[in-house]
């Protein structure tokens, strides 16, 4: 029995199943989008089209009944996150941390995330400066960026409505 895409009124997809599928599907055309936009795309007007899309996507997807960010990556915290945790939630963490000097912070040693439970974060207020960022669209230079994002591609449903999106707004498709 074939799953049927959940889609909104707008037509973005929002199954994280169906979304890990064409991500896999889509390797191929990923590639070549990015050698169009390496070659064909003035950096500033692509970072333009994506914050624009960030900006109306986000708006329709609640990430906090999502969560599967916080499932599928681990989050980066910097000494200032984990400070910020308070000197018991902090000390009790760190032994679950371990240095990734890569990312020049720690990461958890398990995942997911020891905070997320119930597809909520308990922490949020809280939570490092990469997760609050997160999916990272608004930084500059989407462009050399691209190989980044797609690590989200495959589990965010904001980085996949606004990357075809974004093929289709620059002209690709």
């Amino acid at each position: 029995m074939k799953k049927m895409i959940k889609k909104d009124s707008d037509n973005m997809n929002t199954d994280l199943y169906m979304i890990a599928q064409l991500a896999k599907e889509k390797e191929l055309e990923n590639q070549e989008f990015y050698s169009f936009l390496k070659s064909n795309q003035d950096s500033k007007k692509i970072d333009k089209i994506v914050r624009s899309l960030y900006k109306q996507i986000s708006a329709k997807i609640d990430c906090t009944s999502c969560g599967n960010c916080c499932k599928l990556m681990d989050p980066v915290f910097k000494k200032e996150d984990i400070e910020k945790l308070g000197p018991v939630t902090a000390e009790s963490i760190k032994k679950d941390l371990r240095e990734d000097k890569k990312e020049n912070g720690f990461i958890f040693k398990i995942s997911p995330c020891s905070f997320f439970k119930d597809k909520k974060c308990l922490q949020y207020l809280f939570r490092p400066v990469g997760c609050r960022s997160y999916p990272h669209l608004c930084k500059e230079n989407f462009i050399s960026r691209f190989s980044k994002v797609m690590e989200s591609y495959s589990i965010c449903p904001i980085v996949f409505n606004v990357c075809e999106s974004l093929k289709i707004e620059s002209r690709y498709i």
